[in-house]
This record gives structure tokens, sequence and C-alpha cells, in this order.
């Protein structure tokens, strides 16, 4: 296996996914995890990130996020 000598970190604030309509949608997710893709990040650094909440329909974003981009994923508060 080639080492690889550099990463590259993304950060993103997804505003809960609440940008386009002014709410949370699942199309707003998918669109969230379709730049995650695109950024081809190594690790990602996410904020205002819903866990369960009302507003967000109870979504936990985290693994729903990690399972549309094919991810692992790692909560901390």
């Amino acid at each position: 296996m080639k080492r690889k000598d550099s990463f590259m970190l993304g950060s993103f604030n997804i505003c809960s996914a609440h940008f386009q309509e002014k709410r949370y949608t699942d199309k707003n997710l998918r669109l969230i995890a379709g730049k995650i893709r695109e950024s081809g990040a190594d690790v990602v650094a996410l904020q205002e990130v819903d866990r369960g909440a009302k507003r967000s329909k109870g979504v936990d974003m985290p693994p729903s996020l990690s399972a549309i981009c094919g991810h692992h994923s790692h909560y901390f508060i």
C-alpha cells in the first residue's frame, strides 16, 4: 500500500440542513452529502448538526450523512 503524506480536512456548517427551504428536508441532507463527497476531503468536521432534534424530524444526521456518503461517523460534543 502506498503511503499518503497528507490529507485534506473539510469543514462545513450545515445549518441543520435548513438552508434551502428554511426548514429541514431529506433533499437538503442529500445535497450536503453530495458536497461532502465532491470535496474529496479525508476528514470532514461538521457544525450545526442535529441529533434527534424535533426541528429536523428527529433525524440523527451524523450516521445518516455517513450512510449516504459511505463514510464513518464520529460525534463529539
